[in-house]
């Protein structure tokens, strides 16, 4: 697919001794190898373009005296085709250098830094490696890893980079297979599923513009097209651009200019000057003789794709791109709501200097296609008439405003299109005044309307398999392949040189030894409410919330999700800087036990403190809850927004997991308002909510119910963060606000909430494996203190999970984080699901045997001591947040003193606690369906990624029974617990689910956990009546969901089970999949009780049949 790729990669470390210099006067550059070309004043500091003079090479230093600094090196690298070279190049060339060759140099490096950015990216036409940091020695230290790595790199001497991140054929699992980064990762991004045809449209709509020409060629690379790339096809390309004379060199921040430059000068003497390359960027459209044009749409098509593109203006016309692309947001809006169930993206990017930006509409029903198209038609005959509608224009507007990229990526498209690094710069008053030229934007629909370069493409969804590709090889190039895999595997398996990683140049750890955090906090009560006050003197945009103690029951947590989203999305419409969400508000140490708030706050100015209290008391005194339309609109919006979510299976993935985890994290799943996309059970209720109007009044009388009960006084918590001055202000606002409130109990509870499958798997329909595994495990009590913990994060990251799951096995990412629940271990792209949970098995053992150098075990340190006082920036500086959690100042502080004594022998303490959570551990994964086949982990359930359906998974080889007598409700309890491939035992088993089952009494704890787990019901009035018998249609209800296939052609029809029954379905669907065979007489005995025999005799069917 067309798009601007950012892959994340890591810096690479070298350092050349300079000698000290003084700040630069303006002007000055001569003594240090550079003449200045011009500068220009812009986005608040003063562009100096500067020329080296012996190489021609540029800078670029942005002189704003930002505490940020920032630093980057680019290259103009127009794309030659769609092998990948460029992309390639971007992830070797961090590797190392010929001065530091160390395998794992990169991983350190990423967790020893203190660097906001470490990344790379390849653009269309020009690839780019920066970081940003605000810690002046990491600014030096990293400048001189950057260029170093980039002029000097180990790349051109050591292939097997090439082979690690590019990609390599080896001989593994008995066979041939492809493997590396660039390679996953292509195969990761990939969109096509058997329900869309992504991929196909957008690589289409520009082979209609573009043909075979540079804008077609996919910079990052394309499969199948990489299998061509060679490593000395990229070696050439590095030859060919990465020049002095083609290279530009961004820096931004306070810094000694002249001790930058001077590191620049040395290394570009030394660097090979070669030869400046002769670079056409281009792009020439081919006029379209026909406009709609149609691909795979047969008889057969339910669905297709509909992609939509006009050739765009160049990106030096700054005006007409931030025009066209607000044009494209409104008209990809009309489109959304034409067509709600379709799902729509939009694909492009900068290719050839032109702003090529298209839409598509995926999923459309075969049926309204030609609608569709016609949509795009009249929306821009609407356009070109009448304009487009104030609040529509500026709200595109606004999301492109938020899109700007000032700086950096302004100077490095000058650079490659214009060849000029400051052609772009100063882009900030564009949008301002667009928002009021309406004939702009008529011109600019008629534009494409009337354009002869523009393309329809329609695509049908469904025909195309998915392709798997493996290398064919003779019987010699197999064993060359099996000698390159021992010798490659033997290269990472060298032990990095003592010598080397001596000296590599780190951060200091004397230098984070005193504790930089520093507020005043302070609380107290008056007439039940609490006030916390964090000082913030010098605060232009002061602070505000209320907490209301809340209690929740399952039944509810749909409804309170969607009154914090909706209401949320009223004060977005009314312009108020607020909002409202559910915590849980678990202690630390104690995330089973929640008390619940609902929080609302907001910003205000400075010396206003008092009157946006105000404001918020109004607005809740009248809440916008009466308003259907406005409910109706936002339905029907977050329906089409959660399908496009959940079209990327990791949510399912992800919401599995916290359903799974602690009471804390199923809490963050039932209710998630927003904060993490969201959850299944919230998607279906959303779906029912927009299939039934009927009841939108009803939601909205309950949420104002849910609201009124938790606007009452007792028990608040407020917290104001800004001056002494404002908070003030905001105590006399806050006092009135809550005083006119009823006085209320002041009571925060939930009821417990079941837990979820232990471990899952989520199968989709991707046309390329892109394998996504987390294993989660719990601490048996949390520490009361993480220093070690927190180090070890960095430590078997970069020491341990990286190189074994990245480097060596071809992940895209790996990670593994600990916190106060536990750890998390995380593999994503190109490792099958066996082998990551296998790699992930070995941590402890890596911990027991690992020997860090003294320098190494200072720079993890020096990266957690880094994360903990970033984190300290919410952690800390609430007092509110601080009481909830049961933690004081004194505990951040006891933490952070002894992560920076933590020893190596700390570290190998925690060797027996890692291995059991991980031996105790949940596993949760993402993968197709082909991949899934030959998965050996036993998950609990499986979940199918196109529909949402979780399927529990059996056993197998369930034993057959030859009981003929009639099975009870509670022995289908018995039966289905021992028959799941979850044995976990149920939890709370203590607790009643119903009125006739006693905790403790045969077959309670199985009837708890298929409750739990949603596969047994009761009756209206609270009971199961597990001695009742069952019938037949009653046992096949309940069995259905353990079948993943909900399929119904070609059932038989039983005579005794019509077409009105109320179990038809469910036995039709049975029937077809060769579970149900009846009595052989055409009769299925409906109402009968079921037997042992037959009961067991479905589940080995079912079993069978996954």
């Amino acid at each position: 697919m067309k798009k601007q790729l950012a892959a994340l990669v890591t810096a690479a470390a070298l350092l050349v001794p300079f000698t000290p210099v003084q700040a630069l006067a303006a002007g000055s550059y001569g003594q240090y190898g550079f003449a200045e070309v011009k500068t220009q004043s812009a986005d608040g500091g003063t562009y100096h373009l500067l020329e080296h003079t012996d190489t021609g090479a540029q800078v670029v230093w942005l002189d704003n005296g930002s505490e940020t600094r920032e630093f980057a090196i680019g290259f103009r690298t127009p794309p030659e085709d769609s092998k990948g070279a460029n992309h390639v190049l971007e992830h070797s060339l961090l590797c190392g250098s010929e001065q530091y060759p160390l395998n794992d140099l990169m991983h350190i490096l990423q967790n020893s830094s203190v660097a906001q950015e470490i990344n790379a990216y390849t653009s269309e036409d020009y690839t780019t490696y920066v970081f940003s940091t605000a810690d002046e020695q990491d600014f030096y230290n990293l400048a001189d890893i950057y260029t170093t790595c980039v002029l000097f790199p180990r790349l051109r001497t050591e292939p097997n980079i090439f082979g690690q991140q590019g990609i390599r054929i080896e001989y593994a699992d008995g066979k041939a297979q492809y493997n590396g980064i660039v390679y996953n990762e292509l195969r990761l991004r990939n969109l096509d599923t058997a329900q869309n045809s992504l991929n196909f449209v957008s690589g289409q709509l520009y082979e209609n513009l573009y043909g075979d020409t540079s804008p077609t060629f996919d910079a990052g690379g394309a499969i199948p097209d990489i299998f061509d790339l060679t490593y000395e096809d990229v070696m050439r390309v590095y030859d060919t651009y990465y020049t002095p004379s083609n290279m530009l060199v961004y820096t931004a921040g306070e810094q000694d200019i002249g001790k930058t430059l001077q590191m620049l000068d040395g290394y570009l003497d030394e660097a090979d000057a070669g030869s400046t390359p002769d670079i056409q960027i281009e792009a020439e459209p081919i006029a379209q003789t026909q406009t709609v044009q149609e691909y795979n749409v047969t008889d057969a098509t339910q669905t297709v794709d509909i992609g939509f593109m006009a050739h765009g203006p160049s990106m030096l016309d700054t005006k007409k791109t931030e025009a066209w692309g607000a044009l494209l947001t409104c008209l990809q809006r009309t489109l959304r709501e034409q067509f709600p169930d379709a799902l729509s993206y939009t694909v492009g990017g900068n290719s050839g200097g032109i702003y090529n930006v298209g839409l598509i509409l995926s999923q459309v029903p075969v049926a309204q296609k030609d609608a569709a198209v016609a949509a795009m038609q009249k929306a821009l005959d609407d356009v070109a008439q009448n304009g487009i509608p104030s609040d529509a224009l500026n709200s595109a507007l606004d999301q492109q405003e938020e899109a700007q990229q000032f700086g950096r990526e302004e100077v490095f498209m000058g650079f490659a299109y214009a060849g000029d690094p400051l052609a772009c710069v100063g882009r900030a008053d564009v949008i301002t005044g667009l928002r009021s030229d309406q004939a702009y934007f008529k011109s600019l629909a008629a534009e494409w309307r009337d354009s002869p370069y523009q393309t329809i493409v329609v695509s049908g969804n469904g025909a195309s398999q998915p392709t798997t590709y493996e290398p064919q090889l003779t019987a010699a190039e197999l064993e060359q392949v099996k000698q390159d895999t021992a010798d490659f595997n033997a290269w990472l398996d060298q032990p990095d040189d003592p010598e080397v990683l001596a000296r590599l140049p780190l951060l200091d750890l004397g230098d984070f030894a005193d504790d930089p955090f520093s507020m005043n906090q302070e609380s107290e009560t008056a007439d039940g409410v609490t006030y916390y006050f964090n000082e913030d003197a010098g605060s232009e945009a002061p602070s505000f919330s209320f907490y209301f103690p809340v209690e929740i029951k399952n039944e509810d947590t749909a409804l309170w999700c969607l009154l914090c989203e909706f209401l949320g999305d009223r004060m977005e419409e009314a312009g108020l800087p607020m909002y409202l969400g559910v915590t849980s508000g678990e202690q630390y140490g104690d995330p089973d036990t929640l008390h619940p708030a609902l929080s609302i706050g907001g910003s205000g100015e400075a010396g206003k403190a008092g009157e946006a209290v105000q404001v918020l008391a109004d607005w809740l005194q009248n809440p916008p809850l009466s308003d259907a339309a406005a409910l109706r609109t936002f339905l029907t919006e977050r329906k089409s927004a959660l399908r496009a979510l959940y079209s990327d299976p990791y949510y399912y993935e992800y919401s599995m997991m916290l359903q799974a985890s602690t009471q804390a994290n199923r809490f963050m799943d039932s209710i998630p308002a927003g904060f993490v996309g969201s959850s299944m059970s919230y998607k279906n209720f959303i779906d029912e909510a927009v299939d039934n109007p009927s009841g939108d009044a009803a939601l909205l009388e309950q949420m104002r119910s849910l609201l009124d009960s938790a606007l009452q006084r007792t028990g608040v918590m407020a917290e104001f963060t800004g001056s002494r001055a404002d908070y003030t202000v905001f105590r006399q606002a806050a006092e009135g606000f809550t005083s006119a409130l009823p006085a209320g109990t002041g009571a925060s509870s939930c009821e417990w909430i079941p837990q979820g499958w232990p471990s899952a798997i989520v199968v989709s329909s991707n046309t390329q494996d892109s394998n996504h595994v987390m294993l989660v495990g719990k601490f048996e009590q949390t520490p009361e203190n993480m220093a070690a913990y927190d180090v070890l994060s960095s430590v078997l990251t970069a020491k341990y999970m990286l190189p074994e799951l990245r480097d060596r096995r071809g992940a895209y990412g790996a990670s593994l984080l600990f916190d106060a629940n536990g750890v998390t271990m995380v593999s994503s792209g190109g490792v099958g699901v066996d082998q990551a949970v296998e790699v992930f098995r070995g941590a402890a053992a890596f911990v027991r045997t690992m020997s860090l150098a003294p320098s190494e075990l200072a720079g993890f340190k020096v990266s957690a001591v880094n994360e903990f006082d970033m984190n300290a920036e919410w952690s800390r500086a609430s007092g509110l947040s601080l009481a909830r959690a049961g933690r004081t100042q004194a505990d951040y502080a006891a933490e952070r003193a002894a992560i920076l004594a933590v020893t190596e022998d700390d570290l190998k303490a925690c060797a027996d606690e890692i291995e059991r959570m991980i031996e105790d551990a949940a596993v949760f994964a993402q993968t197709t369906r082909s991949a899934a086949q030959s998965v050996q982990y036993p998950f609990a359930a499986r979940v199918d990624a196109d529909t949402g359906k979780v399927t529990p998974l059996l056993q197998d080889n369930l034993p057959a029974s030859s009981d003929t007598t009639p099975i009870t409700r509670g022995e289908v309890a018995d039966l289905l617990a021992d028959s799941l491939a979850d044995q976990s035992a149920a939890e709370q088993p203590a607790l009643t689910r119903f009125t006739d089952v006693t905790p403790g009494s045969t077959q309670a704890d199985a009837i708890a956990k298929l409750y739990d787990r949603g596969l047994l019901n009761g009756y209206a009035d609270g009971s199961y009546h597990p001695e009742a018998q069952i019938t037949r249609a009653e046992f096949c209800v309940i069995a259905s969901a353990l079948s993943a296939n909900t399929a119904a052609d070609g059932a038989p029809s039983f005579s005794d089970v019509p077409g009105g029954h109320w179990a038809h379905d469910v036995i039709a669907r049975m029937a077809a999949q060769g579970i149900l065979q009846g009595d052989g007489d055409g009769t299925f005995r409906p109402e009968d009780p079921i037997t042992h025999q037959e009961a067991t005799l479905i589940l080995q069917r079912l079993s069978a049949a996954v």
